[in-house]
């Protein structure tokens, strides 16, 4: 694709094209390549699809599972700490959805079963005042989940800012 964009036609541009967009240790690892050497285009990219693998089998269902016991496990208590996880999950589970590996229903479940129950309970709460029709049969969807989330791990909330500080008369009203 990106060949056709930059109207690379010549194979041996396709060689220096190539490690232009590779990491550090990637670029160093094809230059070491023999059909780089001699701008082998054919070669250089059958040798870079065995060595790197070529994303096949970049994460199995079987990490993706320990992933999201491993995440169940710990407190989500602020936005930035969600937003990890949800960039952390749609790494591993987007791949595997995007290689037919995981269905949409499977990801939205397993996405549910990667947060903390503490959390989901609060977030199950917020889910069903607002979708009071939704089929607890089915998942909710990662969006939905996500826009709770957002709600109830906002940290501008004013009540939140108030926790914070003692106002001065406060001490005065308490002999009141």
């Amino acid at each position: 694709l990106i060949y056709t964009q930059c109207s690379v036609k010549d194979d041996c541009d396709k060689c220096e094209v190539m490690v232009m967009y590779c990491s550090g240790k990637v670029k160093r690892v094809v230059e070491g390549l023999a059909s780089f050497e001699v701008r082998d285009w054919q070669a250089l990219r059958k040798e870079f699809i065995q060595n790197y693998d070529y994303g096949q089998s970049r994460y199995t269902k079987e990490e993706f599972n320990s992933f999201v016991g491993a995440q169940a496990r710990k407190r989500i208590s602020t936005w930035s700490k969600f937003l990890q996880y949800k960039q952390d999950f749609i790494e591993i589970g987007g791949w595997l959805r995007n290689k037919g590996k995981v269905d949409d229903r499977k990801l939205q479940e397993k996405f549910w079963c990667g947060i903390h129950q503490t959390l989901q309970n609060r977030l199950e709460l917020s889910l069903r005042i607002k979708n009071p029709m939704h089929k607890m049969t089915q998942p909710f969807t990662i969006d939905q989940v996500t826009d709770a989330a957002e709600e109830l791990l906002n940290e501008d909330w004013f009540d939140r800012k108030l926790k914070r500080f003692k106002f001065e008369d406060d001490s005065e009203n308490d002999s009141d």
